[in-house]
């Protein structure tokens, strides 16, 4: 009895240990230039791409879902066909889901030279996501790659966005509205932040974008929408990317006017958005054309904007002011109620042309 048990055990063990070992793999291949994962010839298979660059045609038997990037065990059965057995669960907890682009396992290897796969590429690395009208003032977001963090995302959702709540209340006013992806939510969603109104008749800065606070919430922006009130239709000329779009900065950018008498003029202002704070830095420098006399300086502020409130300033801003010139020009820093604003002003002297310029520098938190 015991030697029958023993050579049961022992041939359990032999087959358990002659059987062939799973292999790891993701979901997903790109053949004939277009990625898929289910075999549109044979339903009942998924493509299975492994870390030395070969893929294979898995019967999935539904023990998985076609998720794109997968991470999953593969075997041949019994009968020698090759089968996906489940999910591999010591890389499950590293892929971020439907939209991830999962765990990269392409290890080193080679193509034959004119095999077609010399330099294999995944066209979804290569897709930018973008923003597009649907219709009047609804956005949505074209499939394309993002990251959040250091991983790899790729959007397929359908979902869309209306802008209309983010026009100005005021008539004769305009504003930027920031539109991106909200990755704190699950699953992650589109969402618009806009920035504080103004008048119509003064242009909409791009170095103001950073005054919205919008990567400081973790949000990914992805355009930026021009909107006036009662504005119903957007164009493409209404948007700015924002590739580049710097986390919680602006600047230095450059401001320049030319004054020709004492009238009290704006040189340059960077809007505060509700719930933020603004530190303002500008340096500035006007020539007078007559005698080439000069004045320059700096100007330093601290500014911030309660939500349902209007912006005002910490403190007194320091303004340091040098010049040689005669008469009294001068500039100063201040927040503007009107605009919602930090402002640079200037004043000139009465039929005198004096050029301003200025650079200026914003941080938002």
């Amino acid at each position: 009895m015991t030697d029958d048990l023993y050579t049961t055990f022992a041939g359990a063990l032999r087959r358990a240990l002659d059987g062939p070992r799973p292999q790891r793999g993701v979901l997903g291949y790109t053949l004939n230039g277009a990625y898929q994962v289910a075999d549109a010839g044979d339903q009942t298979r998924y493509f299975v791409r492994f870390p030395d660059g070969t893929f294979a045609r898995a019967a999935h038997r539904g023990r998985v879902a076609p998720i794109p990037d997968l991470p999953v065990l593969v075997t041949r059965d019994a009968s020698g066909e090759v089968v996906i057995t489940g999910s591999d669960p010591e890389r499950i907890a590293a892929f971020a889901g439907p939209r991830s682009g999962g765990v990269i396992e392409v290890g080193l290897h080679g193509h034959h030279r004119f095999s077609g796969m010399a330099y294999p590429i995944d066209p979804r690395l290569l897709t930018h996501l973008a923003v597009r009208v649907e219709q009047g003032l609804v956005i949505r977001a074209e499939p394309g790659r993002y990251t959040v963090g250091a991983e790899l995302h790729w959007w397929s959702d359908t979902q869309t966005l209306d802008l209309t709540s983010q026009r100005p209340a005021a008539s004769g006013q305009h504003r930027w509205a920031i539109v991106g992806i909200d990755p704190t939510q699950t699953p992650h969603t589109l969402i618009a932040v806009a920035g504080a109104p103004q008048l119509i008749n003064l242009p909409l800065d791009p170095a103001a974008l950073a005054a919205i606070p919008f990567t400081a919430r973790g949000y990914l922006p992805l355009a930026a929408a021009r909107l006036a009130h009662g504005q119903t239709t957007l164009a493409e000329r209404d948007f700015e990317a924002l590739y580049d779009l710097a986390r919680g900065s602006a600047g230095p950018f450059r401001a320049a006017i030319t004054t020709t008498d004492a009238t009290t003029t704006t040189l340059a202002s960077v809007p505060v958005a509700e719930e933020s704070a603004l530190t303002l830095r500008a340096v500035i420098a006007g020539r007078r054309d007559d005698t080439g006399e000069a004045i320059g300086g700096e100007a330093l502020g601290v500014f911030r904007r309660a939500s349902g409130g209007n912006v005002a300033a910490v403190g007194s801003p320091t303004v340091v002011i040098k010049t040689d010139s005669g008469g009294a020009p001068t500039f100063t820093l201040a927040a503007d109620t009107t605009t919602q604003a930090a402002r640079l002003r200037v004043t000139g002297l009465a039929a005198t042309t004096i050029h301003w310029a200025a650079a200026v520098e914003a941080l938002h938190g």
